[in-house]
């Protein structure tokens, strides 16, 4: 019995079977690789948060520390000058 090309064969059967489980095989992977990099996505965000909310505090503190420097230096400063200095104190 001879084939037609519009007929399909055994062999035309395997072969498109196996295109099709590869191609599905290649979709898995693809899949794996996007929810992997949702993942990376997730954690690098998450920890740009983080590394955002402790910018935040330690921006904060050194607003705190300026501060108090700047009240050390206005009104602290002046009334430590009218003591004598610990080597003063000492007699040295």
């Amino acid at each position: 019995m001879k084939h037609t090309a519009a007929e399909p064969t055994q062999i035309g059967l395997a072969v498109l079977f196996l295109c099709g489980s590869s191609m599905l095989d290649e979709l898995t992977d693809i899949q794996n690789s996007i929810d992997r990099l949702r993942d990376k996505l997730n954690l690098s965000e998450n920890n740009l948060k983080h590394l955002q909310d402790t910018q935040l505090m330690l921006e904060k503190e050194i607003h705190m520390k300026n501060n108090s420097i700047q009240v050390d230096k206005d009104h602290c400063v002046r009334h430590r000058m009218a003591f004598p200095d610990a080597v003063r104190l000492e007699g040295h």
